[in-house]
């Protein structure tokens, strides 16, 4: 087997390769996206010093440039059913990390260890093309608050002598009804629910409002929040 990043391509069954997929759930239990994560170990193998460390600076230059794709290829460098694309991911397929194991014995004379760690992150439709449908809702709240309860109305007077007195000054009162709540979606505004009492709505204060999204590192604007407003007066 053949491993190829970009243009490098490592010697024939030089690198072994552990590739794991990590689904990303959100809240209400549904996916949004994941994780492609591909774990390489391998040795380089050369004829002095100097020839190991030309090697290695080969393997790291390719490894520096983002944005390439990743393949498993067979012994004929026909691609296998292993392999990332940049293009279907959002992030790009970037080498996250480099290590080299310990010096021990004739380490860096003839052969080098090394272990290499290449990720990428992906978006995963929602069945609502490019605003993922319901799983784009990442988050869901809303609350409803109610002032009265439609019965009689006192006030308290005062007498110029006499202690206060309740006085009624009307058997039926209004109720008023506040609808609010948040939403954030992962890749695009949600849609806010409808009013709970569209007729009794006062439309004139409905507030809607769309908060600045998250800009994540190399995925571009995640976590967009939508808050909304309705006030409403009921009568019994």
């Amino acid at each position: 087997m053949y491993l190829r990043f970009g243009n490098y391509t490592h010697a024939v069954d030089e690198a072994a390769v552990v590739i794991s997929k990590r689904r990303k759930i959100n809240e209400r239990g549904f996916p949004v996206g994941g994780t492609e994560t591909w774990q390489i170990q391998g040795q380089l193998n050369g004829n002095s010093v100097s020839d190991l460390t030309t090697k290695i600076q080969a393997l790291e230059a390719a490894y520096a440039k983002g944005g390439q794709d990743i393949y498993l290829l067979d012994d004929n460098y026909n691609q296998t059913a292993h392999y990332l694309k940049s293009s279907d991911t959002v992030s790009g397929v970037v080498a996250t990390a480099i290590v080299y194991p310990f010096q021990n014995g004739a380490e860096y004379t003839t052969f080098r260890n090394y272990s290499i760690e290449v990720q990428a992150s992906y978006d995963i439709d929602g069945g609502g093309g490019s605003t993922g449908g319901q799983n784009n809702v990442v988050e869901f709240d809303q609350t409803t608050s109610w002032q009265g309860s439609g019965g009689p109305q006192f006030i308290v007077r005062t007498t110029r002598y006499g202690r206060p007195i309740y006085q009624q000054v009307a058997r039926e009162t209004p109720i008023m009804v506040q609808q609010t709540g948040s939403s954030l979606g992962y890749r695009t505004y949600p849609v806010p629910p409808p009013p709970l009492y569209p007729k009794f709505e006062h439309v004139e204060r409905r507030q809607i409002t769309r908060q600045h999204p998250r800009i994540a590192s190399r995925e571009g604007e995640r976590e967009f929040r939508i808050n909304w407003s309705y006030s409403f007066t009921l009568v019994k």
